[in-house]
């Protein structure tokens, strides 16, 4: 399928998207009523403490797992995407044949796009340390002969840590530090468990990788990752996609110097993506949510 084709499919749902959430509660009970229906059943769920799995379809057709009531899962089978310019920079920066790098991999939405744009000649590289959320990652790429799942942490050494797991129908905050959600974070106890890191750089050289983009989701903890990938970051020089956000959380770096880290020590300059094209971006004091790609 080509780039255009990919991004015009894209386009469609994000306008879906904001057609549906634009209209009042009646028009949304007569003309999309499984949204209603999907939002009931994510209701009872949460009060259940309960979850499911779902097969549905991704915005380019592709079909995957997901777990409702599981927040990233809801918009996935909604809308058929998630964070469209992610998706966007996917598309429109990697090509057939590149090795890409996954990290954060969740259930996998990201994986399979990428999987799907590289082509049987490229490589996905995905990294999910979550033993349960990474059993349903493992079950959407089963027919993926070009993606390669790691059930590790990535980290700046390699070594043991202790995560916080909240379960499956919350696994989108599973973290090493506390919970972005912190009214969740305060109500539910989370599970510590083990998992492996590992450094980026020491993987990429045993498996002999020249990874084309990495993007990096690994909430909160993108620093640590970063500072693991002075090689590839020195030498390799891949495109970045990181998620970004000052949420408050103990022990977390702001955002801004986490940009000034690879601007100042790897000249990587940061921008913005709309309709697949890179704008500079300008640094701010403070953010909230956002996903920055880099390049130099």
């Amino acid at each position: 399928m080509k780039k255009s084709i990919f991004q015009n499919l894209l386009n469609k749902a994000v306008k879906r998207k904001k057609l549906i959430t634009n209209k009042n509660f009646i028009s949304r009970l007569f003309f999309n009523s499984d949204m209603l229906i999907q939002t009931l059943i994510c209701y009872f769920l949460r009060k259940q403490n309960s979850f499911f799995l779902i097969k549905t379809k991704t915005f380019w057709g592709t079909k995957m797992n997901v777990v409702l009531p599981e927040v990233v899962s809801s918009d996935i089978r909604r809308f058929g995407f998630i964070e469209d310019s992610v998706a966007s920079f996917i598309i429109n920066f990697t090509s057939e044949g590149d090795s890409l790098i996954d990290i954060g991999a969740h259930f996998g939405f990201f994986s399979l796009l990428m999987a799907d744009i590289v082509g049987e000649s490229g490589s996905v590289h995905s990294f999910e340390p979550t033993p349960s959320t990474f059993m349903v990652l493992k079950k959407n790429i089963k027919n993926k002969d070009n993606i390669f799942i790691n059930n590790n942490a990535i980290w700046n050494l390699d070594t043991e840590i202790e995560f916080n797991d909240y379960g499956l129908a919350s696994s989108a905050f599973n973290s090493i530090n506390e919970s972005r959600d912190k009214k969740y974070y305060s109500t539910h106890p989370q599970e510590k468990i083990k998992v492996k890191a590992l450094k980026l750089d020491d993987y990429v050289r045993e498996n002999k990788i020249v990874p084309q983009l990495i993007k990096i989701d690994a909430e909160s903890a993108e620093y640590q990752v970063l500072k693991g990938m002075d090689y590839i970051l020195s030498k390799m020089k891949p495109l970045l996609c990181i998620e970004l956000g000052d949420l408050g959380i103990n022990g977390v770096i702001s955002s801004r110097k986490l940009i000034e880290f690879l601007m100042n020590n790897y000249s990587y300059k940061p921008y913005e993506i709309k309709d697949g094209k890179l704008s500079l971006h300008k640094l701010k004091e403070n953010y909230r949510y956002t996903n920055l790609f880099f390049k130099k």
